[in-house]
Order: C-alpha cells, then structure tokens, then sequence
C-alpha cells in the first residue's frame, strides 16, 4: 500500500491585554509578578491520497481513497499567578475509531473526534533560590524522556517518538499525572528531571497503588541556540565565537583573503553571534551572565567598536535577527517557561517597556522578515490572528 500524506501545522499565540514586557536593565531587573493568561493552539490538519489498492465508492466506481482529517489538535491555556506560581491546561483533540453497538449484533463505526486533558500542572519556580530554569510541578504534566526529545525535535508530526515506540517493561508516554522537579547545572553545564508518576499515562486512571519514575540527566553545555558563527550580508566575512582564551569571545575573519582575524570583542562572559544587520555595521550576539542567564547585546563595527545590550531581563533572550531593513527584531524567549519566538520594532538601542511585543511562530516571523526583503511594509501585514 502506497499512501501520501499531507500534514500541516498551525501554531497561533496570543497574549492577554497587556503586551509581554522584556525590559533593557540598567543592572537589577525585578521580576514580573503580573497575573497573565496566554491562550494558544496547534493543529494537526492532514490530507491523505492513497495509491493502491484502490477503493469501491457508493456508485461502485474504483478510485483511489483520499480524505482531509484533523490528525490531532492542541489547545494550549498558559499564565502565571506571579513569577513564582505558574500553570499550564492543555485538552488534546484526537480522533478516536470505535464501533457503537445499537442492536444485539448491528454495529457502526464510531469515528469521534475525542476531548481529553493532555496537561493541567500548577508550577512552582524556585529561580529564586536555584539556578534558573528550577521548578517543582504538581498535576498531569510532561514525562522527562519523551519532553527532552519532543525539545530537540519540536513537533512529533503524525506518530509517536523513538522513546514512546521502544519496547520496554513499562511503556513510556508523553505525560502523566504525578508530581516532578527540574533544574539547571550552574553555568549552563546540564540539567537534571525526575518526577514520581501513576505510570498509566494521561488517557487512564490509576489502577492500584504502585508508581513510577523516570529521571533524566543531561550533561553537557548546551545553549539555546543555533550558530556559533554567522556570514556577513556581503559574504565577505564570517564572524565566529571562540573559547581559546577560556571564555567565548568574539572573532570574524575575511573570506579569501590573506588576512588575519580580527578579536571584535573581549570579555569574562561568553558571547555567542546571531547575525549582522543589513549594512554590516552591528554584529548581534547573546551573552551570558552570571545570574541574569542569555540577553542579546550588539557590538557596532562602524568606527571604534563598543558592545551594548538590546534586551536583558532574568529570562533568557537568545537568537536575535533583524529584518533586511533594520526595523525589526526577532529573537527568542522563555518568559512563558518554554521558549517563544517573538517580534519587536527595532531601534539602535532598544528603550523602554511599552513598545509592541507580539508573540508569534516560526512561519509568521519568516513571513515577516521576507515581507520586508521584498519591500512591503511589515506593519501592515498581520503577524497572528
């Protein structure tokens, strides 16, 4: 059998009335104790066009099946009391085939589409008290395995993931009831997930008094981005990060050409580059520093050099990327818990905490960054509905 399928995926986020604020800090940003509710959703449309065999329709015609479906949808409910209590409702949409009896052997095929709770957690942040990223979360919530893979691959698509179809004593799923804690090495070295669950996955209710647990270390730098180095607009440069001197500082060397490479920044706080904006005078990179986790800063190459930041906060800003026009920004955060991709107007410096954030996906940014490539205004295009 030969089957193609289709499958799309919609993200849509939005904030509540007020904008999410990421603020430039003069030295200490104090937390953001604002109540909020985010509301946002995924979805799983396919269209599937089977090949062979063919099929018998109602007229008795031989063709070939084909179906739009909803494989599977998401409605996302987050928010936060204050910095410390957060939570997170998640019911999962899927379609569920059964056969409803109606008479003593007359059966139909029952092929509902199901509402169920996928996650629904209160959550404890204790960056207060450990390193940032330490949580204690209490309810139906994510499992570590299947959460530390669904992290490096961000959607599952169609199926399950390599943990979820491996044979084993107890199968693992995605989520659970139970109670877990997580938390960050110093320094960004790791991360450690335990938690204490039913062991009968979210779709059932525990059936007798043993339970589970699943742990998972993480050793190993990792950071919350993608390049280590990046091309200059022209294609003449590549700027780069090094730990040579034990720190990651910041190199960029000409491309085909005799040229030594040149030391752009030096500093105690490991730099990573993101990207240059259009004219090659501002390198944007992520920094990080004790206590204060990734902010994004830009070093101007225009003259005599000198680094400023861009955002700081005590969430980590990583992975910033201005628009061909040098009017937007575009960078990642986790002031949600998880990282969010997000969209701002850009200035040299960005000042003040009442300028438009607007939380959007991957597609949209793409959108808006090739809008603006093309020469249309990125204002006057919607960037979430």
């Amino acid at each position: 059998m030969r089957v193609v399928t289709i499958a799309l995926i919609g993200t849509l986020m939005a904030v509540d009335g007020s904008w999410a604020q990421v603020t430039p800090a003069a030295g200490y940003t104090p937390p953001d104790d604002t109540p909020a509710i985010r509301l946002g959703m995924t979805l799983f449309p396919t269209y599937t066009f089977q090949t062979e065999p063919d099929i018998t329709d109602a007229a008795g015609n031989s063709v070939n099946r084909n179906a739009f479906d909803v494989a599977r949808a998401y409605i996302n409910v987050t928010g936060q009391i204050s910095h410390l209590v957060a939570f997170r409702i998640t019911p999962d949409i899927a379609r569920e085939s059964t056969l409803l009896g109606l008479l003593p052997g007359n059966t139909v095929p029952n092929d509902s589409l199901v509402f169920r709770i996928k996650y629904a957690y209160g959550q404890f942040n204790l960056d207060d008290w450990l390193p940032r990223g330490s949580w204690v979360r209490l309810g139906i919530q994510q499992t570590p395995w299947v959460d530390f893979e669904e992290g490096i691959y961000r959607y599952r698509f169609q199926g399950t993931v390599f943990a979820e179809r491996i044979p084993l004593p107890t199968t693992m799923t995605s989520a659970d009831a139970g109670v877990s804690f997580h938390t960050n090495i110093a320094s960004n070295y790791g991360e450690v997930h335990f938690g204490l669950y039913n062991g009968e996955n979210y779709q059932r209710v525990e059936i007798n008094q043993q339970k589970g647990f699943e742990y998972i270390p993480t050793p190993g730098m990792r950071f919350n981005m993608v390049p280590w180095m990046t091309w200059s607009p022209q294609g003449d440069r590549v700027a780069y990060a090094s730990n040579r001197e034990g720190v990651m500082d910041l190199f960029d060397q000409a491309v085909g050409a005799p040229e030594p490479e040149r030391l752009l920044l030096k500093s105690g706080e490991r730099k990573l580059p993101t990207s240059w904006s259009a004219d090659g005078k501002l390198l944007l990179f992520q920094q990080e520093t004790a206590g204060n986790g990734w902010d994004l800063w830009a070093l101007s190459l225009d003259g005599e050099r000198h680094a400023f930041p861009l955002l700081q906060s005590r969430f980590n800003e990583t992975q910033g990327y201005l628009s061909p026009d040098g009017r937007w920004l575009a960078y990642t955060s986790d002031e949600t818990g998880e990282p969010q991709v997000y969209l701002r107007p850009f200035a040299r410096k960005v000042t003040g905490a009442n300028e438009p954030v607007v939380v959007v996906d991957q597609v949209a940014v793409a959108m808006v960054l090739g809008r603006v490539a093309a020469g249309q205004h990125a204002e006057q295009q919607p960037l979430a509905a």
